[in-house]
């Protein structure tokens, strides 16, 4: 007798707007035909085919049974009502009726609503409370968000509140928490509602104004701010009360009542007149950077007077001190010498005490200052009254650093500090404000510390954060803080610090966020609005000027500059750009890049002669940016890769009237997830729309694509109609390989694809393998950063199969993967890490490499890793899918090993040991080479038609 056909599945649950669950028919692999019923009426047939990860760890279907079915909680209820019935069942089963159906349905019915909630808090930061139907607590509520009269977000009710056990539920999983600040994108002032359209709309929060805390503290400091500057009220009785006593008392209560100490003491001279200035040195350690740093002050030329005070803080290095006393014979400055280490914060207090009534520098030992470095700065600190400090521009001072912003920089090549700072003098951006000075340099007029007070040493031990709370007390009575880029301070940077630094740093960055629960904030707004952008910019312009002006083209094509848009990571692409580069500079053509930063809001215009760069805002600037390129002569646009770009990208060549090219690196044009990689990590096979459809509905486009599926109406066709009228308009589009030539007119019917293999030095390699018996390990290497799309499956494959065979192969993986720790449980595997090309050969050698297995999963355009292995003589073992067989014909290489993309692991095994049967050898020629780059690959000299 014929076994009865079975299905097995769950209803999971049902939200209140999606039912889902999942279905699965034993002994078959075919999707179930499924039906929904409601009162036993067939009201949806669905198919039980989507995706999900826990699905194939459990071994279901490789986890392609699960159902996500539309069901509109509103029109459920409204159907009970009219219907005039207590409930309403729920059910799902096979439509086949001759299948055995085991569907365990953990939601039996719909009930009529009885809604009870409450609102446990309201803050900007945390709307907290409870929703729960309580004739059907296993349903989950969504609620809507709404800020300023939109509707942003709706949320499920599902966090767990243990103290609803007393109201008889026994499910508690109906608590919110309604984080408004990162749901209105750095809006600080709004109203919010919240409503929940369960039958009739619930209202659980009516309009309600919420400003954050920052908001709050900001809006108390501009007042000071304002106070500060009105000379009108200064002779108001009530001034210095507002300014010094009530307001920095309400901030400190928003604060959480944690005091933060602040000196009364009366102003001693509130003109805006120039003081004189003494520059405070403290010194630890670093003999020869402390040196420079005193030659650079005493040498630099300035039009204001300074009293220079050099303090050392009981130096570890005991030729410190004799050298400092051999520089003051030469130079007359001030040297004081602690007889026991007091630290940082003491010792700049020291300085500020023994300055007298004199403005003050604070200056770190490892920095160099050019000519006219306090001019500037003096400039800056007295262009208004407000301004209580000054902080310059610098390669290594985080929120104040350039080119880089937050990180440590080199100088621009070809530049030194004293060039940097004459292109400075003539910057015109005002100064922008800081949350905080930064105390590499820092500039502190005398009556900030009048009122404010020296350094905390007792809150701040030996240093750290003590120029942050500093700068919190003086904003708290209205004093400001810049940063200046009329001049630029070399800093090296840490090399006074003590040894056991990071400790200190981790405690005081504890208790400043502490004292002041408003600082990180305050700091990540900055950061995020990065208002220094533009005097970075202004710096940054002159210098790629500066490198264009002395670039001279020898060609004639139509200008001396090529701009490149691509990606602002390595792999493949910016190998081939990089190459690309340099052989375009040895034809006289300069390229520029441009790369998207910030999901594609701030477009990056860098320099490949330094590591100099500007960024221009994407909407608002485009303009700008066009506006310098012309002035940089680039009169043609080559397109790399435009992901992580938004779409204005392609309206640069319109705006430049200039022709562009494109080469095409991967396949997001015709695939938003690039590489054809699918459910799984498999190669999809390239099977059509339908395919694209589902695929692209379950797992989304590429994760750094900011273009979204949905700007195209989710239809892929929209999308690639997108791109083919780019590529259609495109001078040339290049292809790396043949096979990406065609797979690419499958898709696009283009006539203006060429096919250039990427340029690369030609050599005559010896490719090598030989024999190995039965008692022989083999040493098969891999390449690179392996993840999904380069086969760490398919190697995880290979790793339990010769664990489970015992197998005399050895993995040698130079380089990492996405999952090292799933490697690191065998003996027969190496993982070498992260590795510079220039360590590959040795690398290779040292692992006794018999050959590279490309694992590969997606068509590869090009493969610089197929270059790599082939350059180090050794034979390849790769899929036969993409570039990588076309090249090894093209190298003729006669010995290989291909597999198709779905062969079983053990048979691939039982093959690589069968290719190591036997000996070989050849010669084969590796490499590209063109004569000329610009006439041959491009055709792009004067005269020369596309």
């Amino acid at each position: 007798m014929k076994k009865k056909r079975e299905v097995i599945g769950v209803i999971d649950s049902y939200d209140g707007s999606l039912l889902r669950g999942w279905a699965h028919e034993v002994d078959s692999n075919e999707p179930v035909l499924l039906q929904l019923l409601i009162n036993n009426e067939v009201v949806a047939e669905f198919k039980a085919d989507k995706y999900r990860d826990d699905l194939l760890l459990h071994g279901i279907n490789k986890g392609k049974a699960s159902f996500s079915i539309p069901l509109d909680i509103r029109r459920l209820l409204l159907k009970l009502e009219d219907e005039g019935k207590d409930e309403i069942k729920l059910d799902v089963k096979p439509k086949d009726d001759s299948c055995k159906s085991r569907i365990t349905n953990s939601l039996n019915s719909i009930k009529a609503p009885d809604i009870h909630y409450n609102i446990d808090s309201c803050e900007y930061e945390g709307i907290n409370g409870w929703i729960a139907d309580f004739n059907n607590y296993s349903l989950t509520i969504l609620l809507d968000i709404w800020i300023n009269d939109q509707k942003i977000k709706s949320i499920p009710a599902n966090h767990s509140r243990e103290d609803l056990i007393t109201r008889g539920l026994t499910n508690t999983d109906k608590g919110f928490n309604i984080n408004i600040g990162q749901l209105a994108e750095g809006a600080e002032f709004v109203d919010v509602k919240i409503t929940c359209g369960y039958l009739d709309e619930t209202i659980l929060l009516p309009s309600t104004s919420l400003s954050s805390f920052q908001s709050k503290i900001e809006a108390f400091t501009d007042l000071q701010v304002l106070l500060r500057g009105s000379q009108d009220l200064a002779n108001n009785p009530k001034y210095d009360f507002l300014l010094k006593s009530l307001i920095p008392a309400v901030i400190d209560r928003y604060r959480k009542d944690r005091k933060v100490e602040q000196k009364s003491i009366k102003c001693l001279d509130s003109s805006d007149e120039k003081k004189p200035v003494t520059i405070v040195i403290p010194v630890y350690k670093g003999i020869a950077e402390t040196k420079n740093c005193i030659y650079s002050v005493v040498n630099s030329k300035n039009r204001s007077d300074y009293r220079l005070i050099v303090i050392s803080d009981f130096s570890p290095e005991e030729k410190m001190l004799p050298e400092l006393l051999n520089l003051q014979k030469k130079y007359d400055f001030d040297l004081l010498a602690n007889d026991r280490n007091l630290g940082f914060v003491a010792t700049v207090n020291k300085g500020m005490k023994y300055a007298g009534n004199a403005d003050v520098i604070l200056l770190n030992s490892d920095t160099v200052v050019p000519d006219g470095w306090l001019d500037a700065i003096q400039q800056a600190a007295y262009s208004s009254p407000t301004i209580g400090t000054v902080t310059p521009m610098s390669n290594n001072a985080t929120i104040c650093s350039f080119p880089g912003f937050c990180i440590d920089n080199d100088l621009p090549t070809g530049y030194s500090v004293e060039s940097l700072a004459y292109l400075c003098k003539k910057n015109q951006e005002a100064e922008i404000d800081l949350p905080t000075a930064h105390g590499y340099c820092m500039f502190i007029k005398r009556q900030v510390l009048n009122e404010v007070g020296l350094f905390d040493e007792q809150k701040w031990g030996k240093g750290y954060a003590e120029e942050n709370d500093f700068s919190l007390r003086a904003n708290k009575i209205g004093w400001r803080h810049v940063m200046t880029n009329k001049t630029f301070i070399h800093h090296l940077g840490s090399v006074s610090f003590a040894s056991d630094a990071e400790g200190f740093i981790a405690k005081n960055l504890q208790k400043l966020n502490g004292l002041y629960p408003d600082y990180p904030k305050l700091v990540e707004k900055f950061i995020r609005k990065d208002p220094a952008r533009r005097l970075r910019n202004e710096l940054a312009v002159k210098i790629l000027k500066d490198e264009s002006m002395a670039f001279d083209p020898k060609t004639s094509a139509k200008g001396k500059s090529i701009l490149f848009v691509s990606l602002s990571i390595g792999g493949g692409t910016k190998k081939a750009t990089d190459d690309l580069i340099k052989l375009l500079k040895k034809e006289g053509q300069n390229v520029y890049y441009l790369t998207p930063q910030k999901q594609g809001s701030i477009w990056r215009l860098s320099s490949t002669n330094s590591n100099v760069y500007a960024d221009y805002d994407s909407d608002i600037e485009v303009n700008d940016l066009v506006k310098i390129l012309q002035e940089l002569d680039v009169w043609h646009i080559h397109y790399h890769n435009v992901l992580g770009f938004k779409d204005g990208i392609w309206s640069l060549p319109n705006l430049l009237k200039c022709e562009y090219d494109i080469t095409v690196h991967d396949y997001y044009a015709v695939c938003p997830r690039v590489n054809f990689v699918s459910f799984n990590d498999e190669y999809c096979g390239e099977k059509g729309y339908v395919q694209c459809q589902n695929c692209l509905a379950d797992l989304g486009v590429h994760d750094s694509s900011v273009i979204s599926f949905t700007d195209y109406d989710e239809d892929i066709n929209l999308w690639r109609q997108h791109f083919y009228k780019k590529y259609k308009l495109a001078r040339k589009v290049f292809t790396p390989s043949q096979d990406t030539k065609q797979r690419l007119q499958s898709y696009f019917d283009l006539e203006n694809v060429f096919h250039n293999y990427h340029p690369e030095p030609v050599d005559r390699v010896v490719l090598s393998k030989f024999s190995k018996s039965s008692n022989e390990n083999i040493n098969l290497g891999f390449l690179g950063a392996l993840g999904p799309h380069k086969g760490v499956n398919v190697i995880k494959q290979l790793a339990s199969k010769i664990s489970e065979q015992r197998l005399p192969i050895n993995l040698k993986i130079i380089g990492y993967t996405s999952d090292d720790d799933f490697f690191k449980k065998f003996d027969f595997i190496t993982l070498t890490g992260k590795y510079d090309s220039s360590q590959l050969q040795e690398l290779i050698k040292r692992e006794q490499i018999d050959a590279v297995f490309l694992t590969s999963i997606w068509p590869e355009t090009y493969s610089y890793t197929l270059s790599e292995a082939i350059s180090n003589g050794k034979y390849v073992v790769s899929f036969d899918i993409g570039a990588i067989k076309e090249r090894l014909d093209f190298m003729n290489v006669k010995s290989r090993l291909l597999f198709s993309v779905d062969e079983k692991p053990e048979t691939m095994l039982k093959m690589i040991i069968e290719f190591f049967g036997k000996n070989d050898v050849e010669v084969i020629k590796n490499g590209v080479e063109y004569d000329s780059i610009l006439n041959d690959y491009f055709a792009l000299s004067r005269g020369l038609k596309a």
